[in-house]
Protein backbone atom coordinates (compact mmCIF):
# COMPACT_ATOMS: atom_id res chain seq x y z
CA UNK A 1 0.00 0.00 0.00
CA UNK A 2 3.14 2.67 0.42
CA UNK A 3 3.97 2.12 -3.24
CA UNK A 4 0.17 3.14 -3.86
CA UNK A 5 0.64 6.35 -1.59
CA UNK A 6 4.12 7.03 -3.81
CA UNK A 7 2.44 6.80 -6.46
CA UNK A 8 -0.25 9.80 -6.01
CA UNK A 9 1.46 12.15 -3.46
CA UNK A 10 4.33 11.83 -6.26
CA UNK A 11 1.81 12.18 -9.46
CA UNK A 12 -0.01 14.99 -6.90
CA UNK A 13 3.35 16.91 -6.16
CA UNK A 14 4.28 16.89 -9.37
CA UNK A 15 1.20 17.28 -12.10
CA UNK A 16 -0.74 19.45 -9.90
CA UNK A 17 -0.50 22.52 -11.56
CA UNK A 18 0.33 20.91 -15.04
CA UNK A 19 -1.21 21.65 -18.22
CA UNK A 20 -1.07 19.15 -21.43
CA UNK A 21 -0.61 19.65 -25.33
CA UNK A 22 -1.24 16.83 -27.18
CA UNK A 23 1.49 15.25 -29.07
CA UNK A 24 2.30 16.54 -32.46
CA UNK A 25 0.40 19.84 -31.85
CA UNK A 26 1.48 22.38 -34.28
CA UNK A 27 1.20 25.23 -31.72
CA UNK A 28 3.58 22.95 -29.04
CA UNK A 29 6.90 25.51 -29.75
CA UNK A 30 4.97 28.44 -29.69
CA UNK A 31 3.26 27.76 -26.33
CA UNK A 32 6.19 26.82 -24.60
CA UNK A 33 8.20 29.74 -26.17
CA UNK A 34 5.41 31.95 -24.63
CA UNK A 35 5.68 30.73 -21.29
CA UNK A 36 9.05 30.89 -21.26
CA UNK A 37 9.27 34.36 -21.92
CA UNK A 38 6.09 34.72 -19.29
CA UNK A 39 8.17 32.79 -16.89
CA UNK A 40 11.04 35.73 -16.95
CA UNK A 41 8.35 38.78 -17.02
CA UNK A 42 8.56 39.44 -12.29
CA UNK A 43 4.94 40.91 -13.37
CA UNK A 44 3.20 38.19 -14.54
CA UNK A 45 4.99 35.41 -11.80
CA UNK A 46 4.22 37.88 -9.06
CA UNK A 47 0.61 37.92 -10.47
CA UNK A 48 0.53 34.30 -11.07
CA UNK A 49 1.66 33.43 -7.33
CA UNK A 50 -0.80 35.76 -5.91
CA UNK A 51 -3.35 33.80 -7.58
CA UNK A 52 -1.81 29.64 -7.47
CA UNK A 53 0.89 30.16 -4.96
CA UNK A 54 4.43 29.65 -6.00
CA UNK A 55 5.18 26.70 -7.70
CA UNK A 56 8.61 25.78 -10.19
CA UNK A 57 7.86 26.10 -13.84
CA UNK A 58 9.13 23.11 -15.87
CA UNK A 59 8.56 23.54 -19.24
CA UNK A 60 8.81 21.51 -22.67
CA UNK A 61 11.69 18.46 -22.35
CA UNK A 62 12.31 18.99 -19.04
CA UNK A 63 8.89 18.68 -17.84
CA UNK A 64 8.51 15.31 -20.20
CA UNK A 65 12.00 14.24 -17.90
CA UNK A 66 9.71 14.56 -14.88
CA UNK A 67 6.75 12.95 -16.50
CA UNK A 68 8.93 9.61 -17.08
CA UNK A 69 10.36 9.71 -13.85
CA UNK A 70 6.96 9.78 -11.99
CA UNK A 71 5.99 6.86 -14.94
CA UNK A 72 8.98 5.14 -13.20
CA UNK A 73 6.57 4.89 -9.99
CA UNK A 74 3.60 3.00 -11.73
CA UNK A 75 4.35 -0.70 -10.40
CA UNK A 76 2.27 -3.80 -10.51
CA UNK A 77 2.49 -3.50 -6.06
CA UNK A 78 0.77 0.49 -6.41
CA UNK A 79 -1.34 -0.34 -9.21
CA UNK A 80 -2.81 -3.00 -7.08
CA UNK A 81 -2.61 -0.80 -4.06
CA UNK A 82 -4.44 2.20 -5.44
CA UNK A 83 -7.13 -0.69 -6.96
CA UNK A 84 -7.49 -1.57 -3.48
CA UNK A 85 -7.78 1.52 -1.70
CA UNK A 86 -10.35 3.01 -3.68
CA UNK A 87 -12.47 0.05 -3.74
CA UNK A 88 -12.22 -0.97 -0.30
CA UNK A 89 -11.74 2.51 1.42
CA UNK A 90 -13.46 5.03 -1.06
CA UNK A 91 -15.89 2.94 -2.18
CA UNK A 92 -14.98 3.79 -6.05
CA UNK A 93 -15.57 1.52 -8.60
CA UNK A 94 -11.58 0.84 -10.19
CA UNK A 95 -10.25 -2.15 -12.05
CA UNK A 96 -6.31 -3.37 -12.24
CA UNK A 97 -5.32 -2.56 -16.04
CA UNK A 98 -2.09 -4.55 -16.74
CA UNK A 99 -1.53 -2.78 -19.61
CA UNK A 100 -0.93 0.79 -17.74
CA UNK A 101 1.97 -0.48 -16.93
CA UNK A 102 3.81 0.01 -19.97
CA UNK A 103 3.24 3.65 -20.66
CA UNK A 104 4.34 3.24 -24.60
CA UNK A 105 1.55 0.60 -24.79
CA UNK A 106 -1.07 3.06 -23.51
CA UNK A 107 -2.81 5.22 -26.61
CA UNK A 108 -6.11 4.88 -26.26
CA UNK A 109 -8.95 6.76 -23.96
CA UNK A 110 -11.38 4.37 -23.06
CA UNK A 111 -15.04 5.51 -22.10
CA UNK A 112 -15.74 6.21 -18.58
CA UNK A 113 -18.40 3.69 -16.90
CA UNK A 114 -21.62 4.50 -15.86
CA UNK A 115 -20.70 5.40 -11.75
CA UNK A 116 -16.72 5.88 -12.29
CA UNK A 117 -14.77 8.10 -10.56
CA UNK A 118 -14.83 10.95 -13.34
CA UNK A 119 -18.65 11.04 -12.38
CA UNK A 120 -18.05 10.50 -9.05
CA UNK A 121 -15.76 13.45 -9.18
CA UNK A 122 -18.21 15.68 -10.96
CA UNK A 123 -20.98 15.09 -8.92
CA UNK A 124 -19.37 16.22 -5.51
CA UNK A 125 -18.43 19.33 -7.10
CA UNK A 126 -22.23 19.88 -8.20
CA UNK A 127 -23.48 19.66 -4.80
CA UNK A 128 -25.16 22.84 -3.09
Amino acid sequence: MYDAYVLVKSFRDALQKAFWVNAGNPNAELLQNALLEMSKDPQAIKAIQKKVGKYEWVIGEEGNARRDTLMSFVTEDALRGLVEFSNDALNIKAVYKESILNADAVDVVEEEEEGGILKTITDFFKQD
